[in-house]
């Protein structure tokens, strides 16, 4: 029987407990003074009642004595209870003192809502202890592809026609994932991923960093982490969803939050974001979103991207994006919002000298609740020409959608409109389908008859065969207009796992 029992029953308020197990584990070692007169030094149960003093479970009576021989009252039992769950190390209490700790919780519940001890809150900690037990955490996922195009030259990157792949994309390729609680404010984070269409012999670290809890509600992370302020319905934001190695700093309130981050690192063009050039980059930025009540959030965002040495004179260049965002949820969780951006480029991302372009979001979606057989999310933007992308948001099959438009460094050559349509049904706790729809088109002005465009579409069904496995069959159509790429196909198998 573990010592937990122990302690509680050398305190005099349980009975016919024996002592087999070291406890020291979940409590600070004592103090060496006699906390009770009435305890002997030489008695046996000196150390543990001196521990349990030590640890403020137990502080005897008024008159300093601890009345050993005298029986405990359920109300003494139930005090010393709430006192230990405070004091237990979440780190280091076994499973068998968790079991007991929530049987003792069980037995004296109601005298612990009597005497105005937050039950609710003890249940709490509960969760939080049995949710830490066993130090690290270790969950993971995998997607495993098999891909076959109608093009050898194909613009999904197969070989051949075809490829089989740990795939990576808005669902995510191979990842494994380790959590340690270092303790109550300090956890530690990991992701060893796959690369993108890469066997799993590339493995590198994705994520790798501790997340600190501070006074005043702030929280922070600090190493390598991937984060966004941006909401998106398909493959990526316009901004963000990449990996950073720097800071990150949160502060929540009751209705509001506000974020800043910082980083530094270096890169090169295989980042694919500045065509054949390499360069440090700095990054830093900030959100606010504010929801004065359940049915509106509004926010505004600023970021920088500060590219050291990328121009012909080895001078620094930069992108700076002020943003604002709403979305109105006015009934049924249906959802209506928008976002508008504007920019301000550096030379090396300009398109004939315009340096200040802008854009525009507005969205909609309706749930299935409301629509019965399916769910319906429809998106329409606006891009002034010069207007620079960090991703391309559509490319969730690989093949590029708007990065296939004519651009400098991703900033776009043209005007620019784009029109995204997913409709997804879920049939039943096994079956679930889904179709989407990309139209992209610029505007040449002077050259009508040579305007890009790029129509997309996919449609997929998904099986699961258990909560933690699923299969799916896909298929996506891309054709290209006045670009100069090959019209494709896609069909794609795949296997998901969530562990």
């Amino acid at each position: 029987m573990s010592k937990f029992i122990k302690v509680l029953f050398v305190a005099g308020l349980l009975m016919f407990c024996t002592f087999t197990t070291d406890f020291t584990a979940a409590f600070s070692a004592a103090s060496d003074a006699n906390p009770f007169m009435d305890v002997p030094m030489n008695h046996w149960s000196y150390d543990a009642i001196n521990q349990l003093s030590a640890s403020g479970i137990v502080i005897g009576y008024p008159d300093t004595l601890f009345r050993g021989n005298q029986p405990a009252t359920r109300y003494e039992i139930a005090i010393v209870v709430a006192r230990t769950l405070a004091q237990v190390d979440l780190d280091k209490v076994s499973k068998t003192d968790f079991d007991l700790l929530t049987k003792l919780v069980v037995e004296f519940k109601d005298e612990l809502d009597a005497l105005g001890v937050n039950v609710e809150g003890i249940d709490n900690r509960l969760s939080v202890i049995e949710e830490r037990i066993g130090g690290l955490e270790i969950s993971g996922r995998m997607n495993f592809r098999y891909d076959y195009s109608s093009e050898s030259n194909s613009v999904y990157n197969t070989s051949n026609r075809s490829n089989m792949y740990f795939g990576d994309g808005y669902d995510g390729g191979a990842s494994i994932y380790f959590k340690k609680y270092i303790d109550d404010k300090v956890t530690f984070n990991s992701e060893l991923a796959t690369r993108d269409d890469s066997n799993i012999s590339e493995l590198y670290w994705k994520q790798f960093y501790v997340e600190v809890m501070f006074p005043w509600d702030v929280t922070s992370k600090i190493g390598r982490f991937t984060y966004s302020w941006n909401d998106y319905y398909d493959y990526k934001p316009w901004f963000g969803y990449n990996e950073m190695n720097g800071v990150l700093l949160n502060k929540t309130g009751q209705n509001y939050s506000v974020s800043a981050y910082y980083s530094y690192e270096t890169f090169n063009d295989e980042n694919d974001l500045i065509k054949n050039v390499s360069s440090d980059l700095i990054n830093y930025g900030m959100n606010f979103d504010f929801t004065p009540n359940e049915w509106l959030l509004v926010g505004a965002q600023y970021n920088v991207w500060k590219f050291m040495s990328v121009d012909n004179t080895g001078a620094d260049d930069s992108i700076k994006v002020l943003g604002a965002h709403f979305i109105v949820t006015p009934w049924n969780n249906i959802q209506i919002g928008g976002e508008y951006w504007s920019q301000n480029n550096g030379k090396f991302f300009q398109v004939d000298n315009i340096d200040t372009p802008d854009a525009w979001k507005a969205f909609f979606m309706v749930p299935q609740d409301v629509l019965k057989y399916t769910s319906l999310y429809f998106e329409y933007s606006s891009y002034n020409r010069g207007f620079w992308l960090q991703n391309d948001p559509f490319a969730s099959f690989g093949a590029p959608i708007m990065f296939a438009m004519d651009n400098k460094n991703n900033a776009l050559a043209y005007d620019t409109d784009s029109m995204y349509v997913r409709l997804d049904q879920k049939w039943n706790d096994k079956f679930s389908t889904y179709g989407r729809y990309v139209k992209i088109t610029n505007d040449r002005e002077m050259h009508k008859f040579f305007d890009q465009s790029v129509s997309n579409y996919s449609v997929g069904v998904r099986y699961n065969y258990t909560p933690s496995i699923a299969f799916s069959l896909e298929y996506d159509s891309v054709d290209y207009e006045h670009i100069n790429l090959n019209d494709d196909n896609l069909i794609r198998v795949q296997t998901s796992i969530k562990f």
